[in-house]
């Protein structure tokens, strides 16, 4: 048995184990990390995507507070409606 060991086999011993231990721990942390990322990257998606929804909301309101009348917001709508499947809207005449 070795009844003493030498200061500078005692250090390297005791480095080589925390080094060990550093390296563990960094990949533990390095994995939550990533892992809060991932939450963090689809909670900001949810938000963007609610936000969104939000400002489409918001634009309907106004517009139909700004109409003349509910028939020309509804009218308005119906264009809009035909346009986005690709119908042509019909030319209306107004008789003066």
């Amino acid at each position: 048995m070795i009844e003493w060991i030498p200061p500078a086999i005692l250090l390297g011993i005791l480095s080589l184990g925390w080094a060990i231990a550093l390296i563990v721990n960094s990949r533990q942390w390095r994995r939550m990390y990533e892992q809060s990322l991932k939450v963090a990257s689809g909670y900001r998606n949810q938000l963007v995507d609610e936000r969104q929804e939000w400002y489409e909301e918001r634009k309907q309101l106004l517009d139909s507070i700004h109409a003349q009348s509910f028939n020309e917001f509804k009218q308005a709508e119906i264009r809009l409606a035909k346009v986005e499947k690709g119908e042509q809207p019909k030319q209306t005449f107004q008789l003066e």
